[in-house]
């Protein structure tokens, strides 16, 4: 047992990492989206 234990589930780690991705692209877009709404909002308040 000299491999750290987190190598044992190597396999489900590489089988969930397109998942963490599209959901790291998920989130990052979301982000950015309610970035822009809320400059928006500022913006037609500020006027």
């Amino acid at each position: 047992m000299t491999e750290p234990p987190t190598r044992q589930y190597s396999g489900d780690v590489e089988a969930l990492e397109p998942l963490r991705v599209w959901t790291a692209c998920a989130v990052s877009a979301a982000a950015l989206f309610h970035l822009l709404a809320a400059a928006l909002v500022l913006a037609e308040h500020a006027r």
